[in-house]
């Protein structure tokens, strides 16, 4: 990511090839010498898995830039968003939290995706909903989806992910997501979740060819967007696809990196 931002900010002057041989100190090095005069926002976002809990600081690499972003003379703003609280003893630091949606807005989700409620039990789906995902957008997203698609119904679904096994609530409810899924829409998630940024469909589609023939993965594709588990974005006037972070996380936590590699390996051959 700092070599793709170092590239942005030197308009092309400094490339991923010319920066094969560096060490990652090197590249720390070079992008912050690099900032001068400019006046650009950068975004980390979802760096959970670089927060110790503990001491509420970022670790590694994480902390090597955020630790540098607060103490060199530089115009930029920095923004990194993760889920464990993050506190530095700095003027230059802000923590803001933020909470999850609200009654209301949970409501307000449902009806956009026309996903009903038991008029007798609104009340408490709607506790029981907000306690299971502490009002997360993602997840709440992902349960009006699973109901308006009519996957499952509202009370069976929240049942299945109460007594779930899986110790966080937001992993209860993509296990039971994942359970629902087909072989093809796994292996296409599985592929994506290798992936270091989003890709042309197309692209995907190719790599996966081994797999599925275009129809069956073009089928699989509409079915993951319908589910809100793919993220479409525009990148220099073309669409690429990629996972939401938290997808992405839970997928790679339960699949060990052996059984992953052989995924790795047809993604770097292709």
């Amino acid at each position: 990511h700092l070599v793709n931002m170092l590239e942005q900010i030197t308009q092309g002057e400094i490339t991923p090839a010319s920066l094969q041989k560096a060490s990652t100190q090197d590249v720390v090095d070079l992008f912050f010498e690099r900032l001068g005069g400019n006046r650009s926002l950068f975004v980390f976002d979802n760096i959970d898995h670089y927060v110790d809990v503990e001491t509420q600081k970022a670790i590694g690499i994480v902390n090597t830039v955020l630790e540098r972003a607060l103490t060199e003379d530089h115009k930029c703003q920095f923004i990194f968003t993760s889920r464990p609280k993050l506190e530095y003893p700095s003027d230059r630091f802000v923590a803001l939290p933020v909470s999850g949606l609200d009654s209301k807005e949970a409501e307000e989700l449902f009806s956009v995706r026309g996903a009903a409620w038991n008029p007798e039990r609104k009340e408490q789906q709607l506790k029981t909903i907000l306690r299971l995902t502490q009002g997360s957008a993602l997840h709440l997203n992902l349960i009006a989806t699973q109901v308006a698609k009519h996957v499952s119904e509202l009370d069976d679904l929240l049942h299945r992910i109460e007594n779930g096994t899986a110790p966080e609530a937001e992993d209860r409810i993509l296990s039971e997501i994942w359970g629902t899924l087909k072989d093809d829409h796994k292996q296409i998630l599985r592929y994506l979740a290798e992936l270091p940024h989003g890709e042309p469909e197309q692209w995907v589609g190719s790599c996966l060819n081994h797999l599925l023939n275009y129809n069956r993965f073009s089928k699989a594709l509409k079915v993951l967007k319908g589910l809100s588990l793919i993220v479409v974005k525009l990148a220099n006037d073309s669409e690429t696809i990629e996972l939401h972070p938290l997808v992405k996380t839970y997928i790679r936590k339960n699949f060990r990196e052996e059984e992953q590699a052989p995924i790795v390996e047809k993604i770097i051959n292709f």
